[in-house]
């Protein structure tokens, strides 16, 4: 089965843009880099890759799970970092029954994301660094089609769908979360178009039968 995000590779026009935001403000790790490509380490079961790019980038949605008894101070110190992007009332930071988020954006217009609950599995994922954080929670991946992607995933991945409707669900493995959406639907809070995007995702997973069988999934078709 798959348990996390293990890696993610996006695109960027700037190496040292990401590198001035992801670590010198996030305070990411930094595992590697050359002048074509940086890798972060949030924490150590997650790799962050960005790859140089001449070419015209779409906006990606991520969301980072923090811990929610420290959810409060966390938006404090982001604040003091960096513009907080505002619902349409003027708030910053969404409490909401059984959590909360906060909304900011990277140098690239990346649509990032702090969330946390209220309960969460006992994953074994401890918190690292300034901001705190247990793991990546959320992926974007707007499609022309949710519906048949999801179902896709469903059928070949052995994903979980939730909370779906004809634009939106989440797809879920473990604490892995894609958010598959329909490209006329929009990114809240600030109403931002959901483009096709270009990114590659590495999924953790429990052992190596489960990639047998993935295997044998996509061999039948």
């Amino acid at each position: 089965m798959i348990t996390h995000f293990a890696e993610l590779t996006l695109k960027t026009l700037s190496i040292q843009g990401v590198r001035q935001f992801y670590h010198g403000v996030l305070h990411f790790p930094i595992e590697r880099e050359n002048e074509d490509w940086i890798v972060f380490k949030p924490t150590p079961k997650i790799r962050l890759i960005f790859e140089q790019k001449y070419e015209p980038i779409a906006p990606v949605h991520l969301a980072f799970e923090v811990p929610y008894a420290e959810f409060g101070d966390i938006v404090q110190r982001l604040d003091k970092a960096l513009p907080l992007l505002a619902w349409p009332d003027g708030t910053t930071a969404e409490y909401y029954e059984g959590g909360a988020n906060v909304y900011f954006k990277d140098g690239d217009g990346n649509l990032l994301e702090f969330i946390a609950h209220e309960q969460v599995a006992d994953t074994g994922f401890e918190p690292h660094g300034s901001y705190r954080v247990l793991y990546l929670r959320e992926v974007g991946m707007p499609v022309e089609d949710p519906v048949a992607a999801r179902n896709w995933m469903e059928k070949t991945l052995g994903l979980t769908i939730a909370r779906d409707s004809e634009l939106f669900a989440f797809v879920i493995g473990g604490t892995a979360h894609a958010v598959v959406v329909s490209t006329k639907r929009k990114w809240i809070p600030i109403d931002m178009y959901a483009l096709p995007v270009s990114l590659a995702v590495t999924y953790g997973v429990s052992d190596a039968d489960y990639v047998n069988q993935v295997r044998e999934r996509l061999i039948i078709g």
